[in-house]
């Protein structure tokens, strides 16, 4: 792999981490079956129709032991290994919050993955312009089209990763990506 590029900002949940998966496990233990584990919406609504704001539950998953046995995507572990292998910097940037008991979980599963040179927190939802302009030479992914837009305006090559919440979106500033070997190429 031969590239320009010095680092790879990425998100996790979503892109790198299926964080879905624990959340639906996490709210059938406190009563609220999911009719799948595919959001085709962001909130969530669809896969939980019975709650008006699925959402709400979501820091106190990221405070239990489902969030703490998150997984990588298959394929994501190996792919980000041969992207490091090849001289490009991974970097973690989550806006998951900074509770104190998300903020450990989170620190203890990037290190376990081994591919990851830093690791950026931020408060739940927040913007990640901010972390995004430190870096230069970068490629950014992300699950959700207008944080992979802030990539965009901060001057990096912005990969939207595909998810079913995110099928629909065209924007001609945005390259797509839908498996972890897209990734690679889009790298080389």
């Amino acid at each position: 792999m031969s590239t320009k590029l010095s680092f790879l900002l990425s998100d996790l949940d979503g892109v790198y981490v299926d964080w879905t998966t624990g959340f639906t496990k996490y709210m059938a233990s406190i009563g609220h079956i999911a009719k799948h584990a595919n959001p085709t919406v962001f909130t969530m609504q669809d896969i939980f129709p019975q709650l008006e704001k699925p959402w709400l539950h979501i820091r106190d998953y990221q405070q239990s032991e489902f969030y703490a046995k998150v997984k990588p995507y298959d394929g994501a572990l190996e792919a980000y290994k041969e992207v490091k292998a090849n001289g490009i910097e991974i970097i973690a940037i989550t806006s998951c919050g900074l509770e104190p008991e998300t903020v450990r979980m989170r620190k203890e599963f990037v290190a376990a993955q081994g591919v990851f040179s830093d690791l950026f927190m931020l408060d739940m939802g927040a913007s990640k312009t901010d972390v995004l302009k430190k870096f230069s030479n970068a490629a950014f992914i992300d699950d959700q089209e207008h944080v992979a837009l802030e990539g965009v305006n901060a001057g990096h090559l912005s990969l939207l990763k595909t998810m079913p919440y995110n099928i629909d979106v065209k924007h001609h500033k945005l390259s797509r990506v839908s498996d972890f070997n897209e990734i690679i190429n889009h790298l080389k």
